[in-house]
């Protein structure tokens, strides 16, 4: 069960780090084909990245609160090296020892808390993992690009998208100081099987411009996508 729980901290990581290593060699490689980049927002990405750490945080915390109870407990004598909390066969080996001495209240500090080590440490590999990951991605900004629509990390290539418009302009105050901004709406058209599982051929993205963007933009999507836009912001 011990090398189970080694095995599946060391896939986490591994993933994680393919994913991130995949997305950087591929935002490189694609670097110059961004016409225009668009606003930061938050977006699903940066949620999960927030969740994701908020659950890290809970389980480093619960997790050096527990050993740090046993390590008070047990002391220098039992301890030679905080590492010795991270290693399920000495905790056992200091287990059998005080059953078989009858110390019961070291043995029922040292029982709590090795039956949970390796869950909380499980617990922090993975939630550690998936938050670095969807913080990468979130850093991944929108942008209007040659070969199509970057939206929340995903492409939207040029056949794919069936029209545009502009949405409300409105401000955002960053450190005392208004910046204005255009909603874009980009029209994306669903596949032949999600348009009949839900019902509709198209469904609409929300980006953000920014307002001295939006006169670039709009001549650059207008060449490319054959229908006007269908409002303007004030």
């Amino acid at each position: 069960m011990e090398k189970l729980y080694y095995a599946t901290m060391a896939v986490n990581v591994i993933v994680c780090v393919s994913i991130i290593t995949v997305e950087r060699r591929r935002e490189n490689r694609t670097r110059g084909k961004v016409v225009y980049y668009l606003a930061r927002r938050a977006d699903s990405r940066l949620v999960s990245a927030v969740l994701w750490s908020v659950l890290f945080a809970f389980w480093l915390g619960f997790f050096l609160w527990q050993a740090g109870d046993v390590y008070r407990d047990l002391g220098d004598e039992y301890f030679q090296s905080v590492f010795q909390l991270l290693k399920p066969s000495y905790l056992e080996a200091l287990r059998s020892h005080f059953y078989e001495n009858q110390m019961l209240s070291k043995l029922l500090s040292i029982r709590f808390y090795q039956s949970g080590v390796l869950n909380m440490m499980l617990w922090i590999v993975i939630s550690g993992s998936l938050a670095t990951t969807w913080l990468y991605r979130s850093r991944q900004r929108d942008a209007v690009r040659d070969d199509g629509i970057m939206a929340g990390g995903r492409l939207y290539k040029w056949d794919k998208v069936a029209g545009y418009s502009w949405g409300k302009r409105y401000a955002k105050n960053r450190l005392g100081k208004d910046t204005w901004y255009n909603e874009l709406i980009i029209e994306v058209k669903h596949g032949k099987w999600s348009a009949r599982i839900l019902g509709e051929k198209t469904t609409k993205v929300t980006l953000r411009a920014p307002a001295d963007g939006k006169e670039p933009v709009d001549l650059y999507l207008k060449d490319l996508i054959d229908e006007k836009p269908r409002g303007q912001a004030t």
